[in-house]
């Protein structure tokens, strides 16, 4: 049976403007236009690169949610159960494995390092959901956001940014967790566990940023 609760549209809003999809968006946009870390590269690579991580990560994940849910192998796009997790996470594993290994990698456009290192880290971290999705239904939007707030405080670190991009992050993950309590059958733990698997593989970030 299906424990979803209901919320208002404000709380599904902060939902679906930070949802996972969007994330990884959210991190290589930040990370292009806000530090001079990819300097080493064209205007025009750069965007290049944008336009890989919104193909692979955003338009070829929703594609295959979508048709899981066409092909009724999922009941909802909202993917409620862990059940439903297993194989769209498991694409997302595939997908960012392949934004690391070929897109990157193996491009002749020699990257900043930190651009390999944030695809690696999608591609383990989706490895490790797809693992502990089978004890527990841990929060991908707190994930996701995990990931948001780990990069705030890295670039504002690195580059002395104003504090206000890890208070814009911390906020917009108030909001979310907030959202998830609200319309979703999370447990508190589930999502912590989200956060923090999120925030954490982040960290190794900053030792590429020399690179």
């Amino acid at each position: 049976m299906n424990t979803t609760r209901t919320y208002s549209p404000l709380w599904q809003l902060f939902s679906y403007v930070f949802h996972p999809l969007f994330i990884p968006l959210f991190i290589y946009g930040t990370l292009i236009y806000l530090t001079p870390v990819f300097g080493i590269v064209t205007y025009s690579q750069a965007n290049n690169l944008m336009l890989n991580v919104l193909v692979n990560l955003v338009f070829f994940q929703g594609f295959t949610v979508f048709l899981l849910y066409k092909l009724k192998f999922i009941n909802s796009i909202y993917l409620h159960t862990a059940k439903e997790r297993i194989v769209p996470i498991f694409s997302y594993t595939v997908y960012t494995f392949w934004l690391w290994a070929f897109v990157l990698v193996k491009n002749p456009i020699q990257y900043p390092k930190v651009a390999t290192a944030v695809a690696f880290v999608l591609f383990a971290v989706s490895a490790t959901t797809l693992i502990i999705n089978s004890f527990i239904k841990v929060s991908l939007h707190l994930i996701g956001m995990g990931m948001l707030v780990a990069i705030s405080i890295i670039i504002t670190t690195f580059y002395h940014h104003t504090i206000a991009y890890i208070l814009w992050a911390l906020i917009a993950t108030l909001a979310v967790l907030l959202a998830r309590l609200q319309g979703s059958n999370h447990t508190r733990t589930e999502l912590i566990v989200g956060f923090i698997l999120g925030f954490l593989p982040m960290l190794v970030i900053p030792y590429f940023f020399s690179k």
